[in-house]
């Protein structure tokens, strides 16, 4: 070979080998086809603009591509392309539905799940801009991103609730609609609890509780999904008819009314409160047990309480009775504080200090056999009754076999 030709190919490697040793510390390639990828996805987008296509028209193409591919995986479910396109279109028909128009703008308060991608995918089928809040902002600077965006409906996922209730006040006038999104509610409940009344907004929809508010649990009645389905009471339309709760939180859903009041806590689990209706009658009035063990829960100490109505001879109805759980109390302070928070009518007459509240296999309180064992002084647990001999100073005094009987035949209970 030639020696000029063997001069170039040296001088060719020579230049190959210091390019590699460039581009391995500088990464000239990656960045090329970084800039490279950019650009055709600038062109793409440009296209796709001036075609005037949303989201929602790259979605469906995706769709139709491959509708039984699985797209998404959350909590060790999946979710296929169809899945989320039913989801997806029963969102866009509910934002139809409650007034939602083209250039509408909603922000979109939701965790990483796959309501998230649903929801803004059904939004902007019918053309609503889904402006997406940071679910790590609260208070003012929550505030700040819904003012910022224009937004006129916000939609917030359960796990968001306890940020959306503190700014709920300050929210700009020009939200009309509030929207939670959960298969499962619970709503606030206020009154007297054995005649419900729902907490609505002004558009007559119901409120989701707030956390540690006790409210009725509902459940979704859906006639597509075996899972949500209500089959009724055999042979009973009446009966059917009082468990369903229609345009809950929307015009034309539907939610069934499981009767028991629960409790969320900030991690969002949930704790059995009481069964609605469940109610005695004492000195001619009504006393809810659920109202009663709200306002007991508010007192420093008692870490569970349930609350009953018991039988005492001689007299008609039954008497409050508190089970609680404890390890010291002030009786003084104890007894002032309910007369304080409740309807004289509804204090309780008697307490009964337990080491530990039982439940049945559904974590419900065992009331049957509270109820059953009424204020006898059995199974070594301490019990108190209502002292008011000096209006003044009342407290709750011990009950012991000297003074039961007495105390339980008293005209003054």
């Amino acid at each position: 070979m030639p020696t000029g030709l063997w001069t170039k190919v040296v001088t060719v490697a020579a230049g190959a080998a210091a390019a590699a040793y460039v581009d391995k510390n500088l990464y000239l390639s990656h960045d090329i086809m970084t800039y490279w990828q950019h650009a055709i996805s600038l062109l793409q987008a440009k296209y796709l603009i001036a075609r005037n296509t949303r989201v929602a028209d790259l979605w469906e193409e995706l769709v139709d591509a491959m509708p039984s591919k699985v797209l998404v995986m959350f909590e060790g479910k999946k979710y296929t392309a169809v899945q989320l396109e039913t989801e997806a279109n029963r969102i866009a028909h509910w934002a139809m539905s409650v007034g939602l128009t083209p250039g509408s703008i909603v922000a979109l308060l939701m965790e990483n799940r796959p309501e998230f991608l649903t929801t803004w995918i059904g939004l902007s089928k019918v053309g609503v801009v889904a402006a997406l809040i940071n679910t790590h902002v609260a208070e003012e600077g929550l505030l700040h991103c819904i003012n910022v965006s224009d937004a006129s409906v916000v939609i917030f996922g359960a796990e968001c609730t306890e940020q959306m209730h503190r700014v709920l006040d300050r929210l700009p006038p020009r939200i009309s609609g509030l929207y939670v999104y959960n298969d499962v509610h619970t709503v606030a409940v206020k009154d007297h609890c054995f005649n419900i009344k729902y907490c609505r907004d002004a558009n007559g929809h119901l409120i989701q509780c707030a956390v540690g508010t006790v409210g009725e649990l509902l459940l979704p009645v859906r006639s597509y999904s075996p899972m949500h389905k209500f089959q009724g009471y055999f042979k009973d339309d009446a009966a059917s008819a009082t468990k369903l709760l229609a345009n809950a939180f929307q015009k034309g859903d539907l939610y069934f009314r499981t009767g028991d009041l629960f409790r969320m806590d900030n991690h969002r689990r949930f704790y059995f409160v009481d069964r609605v209706g469940d109610t005695f009658r004492w000195n001619g009035e009504n006393v809810a047990t659920c109202e009663v063990a709200e306002a007991l829960s508010g007192f420093p100490g008692i870490s569970d309480i349930c609350v009953y109505g018991v039988a005492l001879p001689g007299r008609d109805g039954r008497a409050g009775m508190a089970a609680m759980v404890f390890e010291s109390l002030d009786m003084d302070a104890f007894a002032k504080f309910c007369l304080s928070k409740l309807p004289s009518y509804a204090v309780p007459r008697f307490l009964r200090q337990v080491p530990a509240m039982h439940v049945t296999g559904t974590m419900k309180h065992e009331k049957a056999k509270l109820r059953a064992q009424g204020v006898q002084l059995s199974g070594g647990d301490r019990v108190f009754y209502l002292d008011r001999s000096n209006p003044s100073q009342p407290t709750y005094l011990a009950l012991t076999d000297a003074n039961v009987h007495s105390i339980v035949t008293a005209s003054r209970l």
